[in-house]
């Protein structure tokens, strides 16, 4: 799940919808002073913060320009969980539920 970047909270109800489905991966801004992230992010089992700038590839095909932040993906489930933690791309950390927590 990709939401929409921009606006001080919109990735809000997009996280909810994630949480509430409870499997997949949500990328989102890496904005770990925002309220919202310390509310809402912190929710996942696993964050994954990749390694350099990620850039977005258009439909197009066409490479886009790295967003002014950071990104995190988010996952919840098994399968996303194991996904990330295996997949190599930069610092994965198990939060929430992954570590036996809420």
């Amino acid at each position: 799940m990709n939401p929409p970047f921009g606006g001080r909270n919109g990735h809000v109800p997009w996280l909810k919808k994630f949480l509430e489905h409870g499997n997949g991966i949500a990328l989102v801004a890496a904005r770990t002073s925002a309220g919202w992230f310390h509310e809402w992010a912190v929710k996942a089992d696993t964050m994954l913060f990749p390694r350099g700038k990620t850039k977005f590839i258009r439909p197009d095909g066409s490479v886009g320009s790295s967003p002014g932040t950071g990104i995190v993906l988010l996952g919840a489930g098994d399968v996303a969980n194991n996904a990330l933690r295996r997949c190599g791309l930069g610092l994965c950390v198990m939060v929430g539920a992954a570590q036996g927590g809420e």
